[in-house]
C-alpha cells in the first residue's frame, strides 16, 4: 500500500534547495520537523547523491561541547564570583578607612553581590548545558555593563574632573565583553549545538 502522505512530503522537500535541506538536517530541528520529515529530507538528498549520515553529522559533532572559543566565557564564569568576593572584601576594608565615601563602597559591594550571584546561576546553567544558557549569558553581560555604567557615573559625580582614566576601565571592559560575546552567543553554531538540554 502506498503512503501518499509521505509521497506528498517528499515532493514538498524536492522543491527545496539542497543547502536548505542539509541545514535542516544539521540542526535536527525537531520543533519544526517531525522524524518522518527528516527521513523524507534524507531520501531527497540521497536521490541527489548528497546524503551520507557521516557528512551531515560531522560538522555538528565537531562543533559541540564546551570547547573552542566557548572555553573563554566558561573560565570567566568560574573566576567572576571569586573576583567579586575579593572586591567585596577590599571595599569593606576601604569603608573603614574612608567613611566619607561609604555610600560609594556600599553600592559597589551591592553590585558585586549581584554579579557574584548572577555568575553562579549562569555558570550552573552553562555547565549543565541548559538551553536557556545563551539568553541568561546575554542578560548577565547586559546587567554587568549596566552596573558598571551606574558605578562609573556615581564616581564621576563624586570626584568630577579629578577622575582619571582608570575609573572608566571596568566600564570599557564590560562594554567590550558584551560587544564580543553577545553576537557570539546569538550566532555561534557551537552554542546552538551545545546548549540543548
Amino acid at each position: 500500500m502506498t503512503d501518499y502522505s509521505s509521497e506528498a512530503q517528499k515532493r514538498q522537500f524536492e522543491q527545496m534547495d539542497s543547502d536548505q535541506l542539509m541545514a535542516i538536517l544539521k540542526n535536527q530541528d525537531t520543533s519544526s520537523y517531525t522524524g518522518r520529515d527528516l527521513a523524507c529530507i534524507k531520501s531527497v538528498l540521497a536521490d541527489r547523491g548528497l546524503f551520507t549520515s557521516q557528512e551531515v553529522l560531522k560538522e555538528k559533532k565537531e562543533l559541540t561541547g564546551i570547547g573552542g572559543w566557548l572555553v573563554l566565557p566558561a573560565i570567566g564564569l568560574v573566576v567572576t564570583p571569586f573576583a567579586a568576593i575579593l572586591f567585596i572584601i577590599i571595599d569593606l576594608e576601604a569603608m573603614e578607612d574612608m567613611p566619607r565615601y561609604q555610600y560609594l563602597f556600599a553600592s559597589e559591594i551591592f553590585f558585586n553581590v549581584i554579579i557574584a550571584l548572577f555568575a553562579v546561576v549562569t555558570a550552573f546553567l552553562f555547565f549543565s548545558k541548559n538551553k536557556m544558557t545563551p539568553k541568561v549569558v546575554i542578560a548577565f553581560l547586559v546587567t554587568n555593563m549596566a552596573l558598571m555604567l551606574i558605578e562609573t557615573v556615581m564616581i564621576v559625580q563624586e570626584f568630577g574632573s579629578r577622575v582619571d582614566s582608570e575609573a572608566y576601565t571596568d566600564l570599557i571592559r564590560a562594554v567590550v565583553a558584551a560587544a564580543i560575546w553577545i553576537p557570539y552567543f546569538i550566532n555561534s553554531k557551537r552554542v546552538q549545538n551545545t546548549f540543548v538540554k
